[in-house]
């Protein structure tokens, strides 16, 4: 029989490969076969606790084996798996539990419990020492039944889920793989937070493969990381940009110490410095260097590799495997190669809209709209513009922020930037841009407002350069290096850097 969701596949290794390390953390492993037994008790407990197909389970996304053997037994009960940040706080935890009504939350030892009304289990329980009941005693999941709810990083306490089909889970997995190239044989460094989408998928496309993945507390204990990289040889690691960041900042390149060993590296989520990724080609000169564009709603929907793409590092990549992509106008027309429009996306993996009503309006026959703005080379390497609603109107001309940003990052004072709109002072053109920057670790003195202009004046119409430059000490972003430009400038104009330091 054809295996049709991620869980069949699991189920697979253990009759193929049952010794084969499933999970390591620390200097504990599991193989496959005692993965599977934790995963059946999982699953009976939480049949025991009333949890039936349909239902949803919020999990506490630690970076634990508890947690695969939770999030899997989910799927195997036909049950929608809806994972959350084990740190949440109280008042958050409120408005997720008044959103999803999940039957049980199986809690992880930081998460806040005791909440009136909702049944709270602890994670590390819900496998005991009882003999694991036979898998045909549970009813295994139909390709479009909802898999899992990926909850989106809203501010507000009216928290919203993007619900995925175990085809969907499947698709993706099975297209990044065979970009990536993940094998059997591949150990896996994990160290990105399993509640989004990026960690979530590194950790499905290593059990689609039936690898191994090594679980670690993530990049802040980097000490941590490189022990448990050296004890289980990895083959694979993954960050996003501002771990990476955050990763050179604590340790330098000392990661390129593995350059030996790693045969992938996977990065997405948030923009990459053309000097950041040219720096990791030198450093990792025969790992393969994947860098991906998506969404929750379809993961992993362009690829590039650094080697192989040197010379079209600021695109995203081409559509991924089994993926097609499309760029119109506003009414839907295609648009000439080498013109911005909105980037639709379509495949498998996109989201199906039955299950997410309010998605309704961007599913239109297997059409996904993204909310970005692109364009597409003659060779069909896809790059971004910005998102829809990111676009400022200068006068009627349109400017994608991005492309602004984009430029400043090459500027060698510069480490990191955000633009934002705001009133034209002159109340001619509506709006103009102004610019918030971090600068280079080490620099003592910044370059003026006027050298930055002159920079940018080599690239950009007169228009497109901001009328402001301040200096802040970092820009906020989310989990996955994203930046909210609805918040950041209320946020950053309360943080600006000592002027004095312009030079």
């Amino acid at each position: 029989m054809i295996p049709r969701s991620l869980v069949d596949h699991l189920a697979r290794h253990v009759v193929d490969a049952p010794d084969q390390i499933a999970v390591a953390s620390g200097d504990d492993a599991i193989t496959y076969r005692e993965l599977w037994d934790r995963i059946l008790l999982a699953a009976n407990r939480l049949r025991d606790e009333g949890v039936h197909a349909g239902d949803r389970v919020l999990l506490a996304a630690a970076p634990t084996p508890e947690f695969l053997s939770g999030y899997f037994a989910c799927h195997l009960l036909r049950a929608v798996a809806t994972p959350f940040a084990p740190d949440v706080a109280a008042s958050k935890l409120r408005g997720i539990l008044a959103a999803i009504g999940p039957r049980v939350v199986l809690a992880a030892r930081r998460t806040p419990v005791g909440l009136p009304g909702h049944k709270f289990l602890s994670i590390s329980a819900l496998t005991g020492t009882a003999e694991a009941p036979r898998s045909d005693a549970f009813d295994w999941p139909e390709p479009e039944d909802a898999a899992d709810m990926l909850l989106t990083s809203g501010t507000t306490g009216d928290p919203k889920g993007i619900v995925l089909t175990h085809r969907n889970i499947l698709a993706a997995a099975r297209n990044i793989n065979q970009f990536v190239g993940n094998i059997s044989h591949d150990r896996e460094a994990l160290a990105l937070p399993l509640d989004h989408s990026f960690g979530l998928g590194r950790l499905r496309c290593q059990i689609l493969a039936g690898g191994t993945l090594i679980l670690t507390p993530g990049l802040v204990f980097p000490k941590l990381l490189f022990d448990s990289m050296k004890r289980w040889n990895v083959t694979g690691f993954s960050f996003v940009p501002a771990g990476w960041a955050m990763l050179t900042r604590l340790t330098g390149e000392k990661l390129a110490e593995f350059s030996g060993e790693l045969r992938y590296i996977e990065i997405g989520s948030a923009p990459m410095p053309l000097e950041e990724k040219r720096r990791l080609m030198r450093l990792f000169p025969r790992t393969r260097l994947c860098m991906h564009y998506g969404l929750t709603e379809a993961s992993r929907s362009s690829f590039i590799e650094f080697h192989s793409s040197g010379d079209r590092l600021d695109s995203v990549g081409r559509p991924a495997p089994n993926v097609a992509i499309r760029i119109v106008d506003e009414e839907g027309v295609e648009m000439p190669l080498g013109r911005p429009g909105r980037i639709l996306i379509q495949g498998e993996h996109v989201l199906e809209s039955r299950w997410n009503p309010d998605m309704g309006r961007r599913v239109s026959q297997g059409w996904l709209r993204s909310g970005d703005m692109g364009y597409q080379d003659e060779q069909g390497y896809l790059y971004l513009c910005g998102r829809e609603d990111d676009v400022i109107n200068i006068g009627g001309r349109k400017v994608h922020p991005a492309e602004v940003e984009q430029l400043l990052l090459a500027h060698d004072g510069v480490e990191d930037s955000v633009c934002v709109a705001i009133p034209d002072p002159e109340n001619v053109t509506g709006e103009r841009i102004q610019a918030f920057l971090v600068s280079r670790p080490g620099r003592r003195t910044l370059p003026s407002s006027q050298r930055l202009t002159e920079f940018l004046a080599h690239s950009l119409e007169d228009y497109k350069i901001p009328i402001a430059f301040e200096w802040v000490t970092t820009i906020p972003r989310n989990a996955s290096g994203k930046i909210n430009r609805k918040t950041v400038g209320d946020l950053l104009r309360g943080a600006l850097v000592d002027a004095g330091r312009d030079g």
